[in-house]
């Protein structure tokens, strides 16, 4: 219910942001057109390159489980054959393939948060920047400027809502693994 509440909210408090800031001035909003088209591209570039990603650890996922459900429903035939030392090698191998394929996912997806930060840090210096410019010509308030300063913020917080896609990816990564039969 909560996400629903996000996904709806979030479009709200984007256009009504979006029309208040260009009703109080459209030159500051200019730097919305720089801005929101970068957020935007990043945020479906990073989550294109991710959801493969993904789909990649639940299959290592998936072989590390199976090593485990092959090794504990036979260790009597592999205690039998002393194999104990091929098997662990077999698991060893499929465990660091997973952990490896994992961390690249994690790196990939550490890089999201700060970079969308900085450009969201870097819009309202811009704002900032030439808010005061129009300030001191007389053209706007100060208020006018924090105004704008929040409406800015508000638009970005709810295009993070666009990181949620990116869990979400992550989360359409588990059903499409090939699910075997215990």
């Amino acid at each position: 219910m909560i996400l629903l509440r996000m996904f709806v909210r979030a479009p709200v408090l984007f256009i009504g942001s979006l029309i208040m800031s260009l009703l109080m001035s459209w030159k500051l909003s200019l730097i919305f057109l720089v801005v929101i088209p970068l957020v935007t591209y990043l945020t479906f570039a990073i989550m294109k390159r991710v959801l493969p990603l993904f789909s990649r650890v639940q299959q290592e996922m998936d072989n590390v489980n199976t090593r485990i459900r092959d090794n504990s429903s036979g260790i009597r035939v592999v205690k039998s054959f002393a194999s104990t030392e091929f098997e662990s090698s077999k698991f060893n191998g499929a465990n660091e393939s997973y952990t490896a394929t994992a961390m690249k996912a994690a790196r990939t997806m550490v890089i999201i948060m700060p970079l969308l930060s900085l450009i969201l840090n870097l819009g309202i210096v811009a704002v900032i920047w030439f808010g005061g410019i129009q300030v001191e010509a007389g053209g706007m308030q100060t208020g006018q400027i924090m105004a704008f300063v929040n409406y800015l913020g508000r638009m970005l917080m709810s295009m993070m809502i666009g990181m949620m896609l990116i869990f979400v990816s992550r989360a359409q990564a588990s059903p499409k693994k090939s699910r075997r039969s215990p």
